[in-house]
Parts: structure tokens; sequence; C-alpha cells
């Protein structure tokens, strides 16, 4: 699902199922616009609020104004500021998962989700693989965990998307991965990317045993992908979309989505391609019929003429 909304915050989402046609014109490409703030309610409920002013974005996706009032944003920094609205302490005051999630090459972050959320949060994340490694009563316990573990291992708290896209274009045979380990050694396992998230999370529960806080049970509990990634893991191999979809017009059919990467073709050759969603964050755009000038493709050494 491509979540979009019109200019005056109207939601306006559109399914991205497979074999669905997909076109669409980058409106104001210099611009990336204000996506207005959030205002949390209870433990599940949000309400989006549309920027009032239809204003640029100044700082991340947010205009001065918006990132102000946004009761989310606080979260992130509330185990240190104590800053936050009595809706998001209500949020905050369930149960919260520390979670250990690795990608398609190897890298591997520790991360948070909420006892509500801790599935879908790793499908938008697009992790290949990822284990739950604590429970804490609350999501202020759960980020202290968070930070004594990046710390401590060196593990990273996000992973761009654009790293996410590149990282399936050269996706590796499953028998043996070696991967940084945060420290400047390796983690080597014949099981794969199974097998580094599993040596990572051992790692990450001998550090929480050392961190001065109650509230948190140490886990191992597996996480299991959703059927529809192994359809996207059967169309790779794919390079990633030559173009900018930030910039230009475009249109493809849709293949599969892993996160926040969309596996498409592109006509009237239908070549895959991986494409960054994420790119297309805050951006105005215009649906319709269009189409890829995709730039002519080098050949390969096993192509070219005369060998």
């Amino acid at each position: 699902m491509l979540a979009l909304h019109t200019p005056d915050g109207r939601p306006a989402p559109l399914p991205l199922a497979p074999d669905t046609a997909l076109g669409w014109r980058v409106l104001a490409e210099d611009t990336r616009w204000c996506l207005g703030w959030w205002s949390v309610t209870d433990v599940e409920r949000r309400r989006h609020h549309p920027c009032p002013g239809q204003r640029p974005a100044e700082n991340g996706y947010a205009c001065a104004q918006c990132a102000d009032r946004d009761e989310v944003r606080p979260q992130h920094d509330s185990h240190r500021s104590g800053r936050m609205g009595a809706g998001l302490r209500r949020y905050l005051a369930q149960p919260h998962w520390l979670y250990v999630a690795t990608f398609a090459d190897g890298t591997t972050k520790i991360g948070t989700a909420s006892d509500t959320s801790r599935h879908h949060r790793l499908v938008e994340q697009g992790a290949l693989h990822a284990r739950y490694v604590a429970r804490t009563r609350d999501g202020l316990v759960v980020r202290v965990l968070e930070d004594a573990v990046s710390a401590a291992l060196g593990l990273p708290q996000a992973v761009r998307s654009a790293a996410k896209a590149s990282a399936l274009a050269a996706f590796p045979s499953p028998g043996r991965l070696t991967a940084a380990d945060g420290q400047g050694g390796v983690l080597e396992a014949d099981g794969g990317l199974a097998g580094v998230n599993a040596q990572a999370a051992d790692r990450v529960r001998s550090v929480l045993g050392d961190v001065a806080v109650d509230g948190f049970a140490v886990a191992d509990r597996c996480w299991e992908r959703p059927p529809a990634f192994e359809q996207f893991l059967a169309g790779l191999p794919a390079p990633v979309y030559p173009l900018d979809p930030a910039a230009g017009e475009h249109g493809v059919r849709v293949l599969a989505v892993l996160g926040p990467t969309l596996l498409a073709a592109v006509p009237p050759a239908g070549e895959r391609f991986l494409i960054d969603l994420a790119r297309l964050r805050g951006r105005r755009l215009q649906l319709g019929g269009y189409s890829a000038a995709l730039p002519a493709r080098q050949p390969t050494l096993f192509e070219a003429p005369g060998l």
C-alpha cells in the first residue's frame, strides 16, 4: 500500500497489488512538502493532521510549525527528555519489544516496536530475518536498552531505504554470508542471513544482562516474515532502478513489495528493477498513464559484440 494524501490532507491510499499498473509524474521536483503532524489518542489510535499552510518541509518531512505540534516525534527521545503529551504517555505505557533485524546484505540493526505493532513494524522495515530479544514493561525502558546495545555492540538503530534496495540488488546465495558485526570483526554463518541474525541476537542478549535497568525480561522469539516476501525474493535478481523515482515521469507494473522496496517491471520490454519508494515521501505526484525513459543499457561482457 502506498500511503498517499491529497494536498488538503485526505487519505488516498493506493494498493500495490501484483500486476497493478503504476504511473506517476513528480510535481515541483525541487520541493519536499510538509507531511503534517500526528496526535496520539491512545494505545492503538493516532490521528493525522495535514499541514494547515501546505508548506515545504524544513527539516526532514515537516515544517517548523508541524514538527513542533507533532506528538509522535518525541517518543524517540522520550526516555532522555521526559517530553511527552498525555496521548503519547498512554501509548508508551504499553509493553514494548526490543528486536534484532537483519537485511539482505547481512546488515543488522537494533530496534523497538510496541506490543500492538511488533509484527507490522518489521514488515515495514523490510527485514529478511529478525528476533525479539527482550520484552519491556513500557516504551521508555525499551529505548534505554536500545541505546545500551548500540553503545556496546555498535549496532545501528536505522538503515537507509536506499541501502536496503541496494542490498536486495546484490542479494547473495543463502548458503554462506559474511557480514560486519559492528566491532571491526565479522560474523560468519553457514546458515546465511538467518545465522547472522541468530548470532547477533545472542550477542545482544549477553549485553542485556549488564544493563542496570528494571522492567524487562530477555526473550528469544523468532519473527516470521510474510509469504509476500517469498514472492518478492523469487523475483530476484534485479538491479536498482536507474532513474530517480522522485523526479520526472515513470510507468511500471507492480510485481511485489518488500518493506520500502518495490520490485517492478518496466514496459515495454518488462525489465525488472528495484525501486526505493521512500524517495517519494513528501513529494507531490500526479498519477496517470506515464512511462519511464530508461537510459540505454550497457551490454555485459558476455553480450559485447565480437566476443
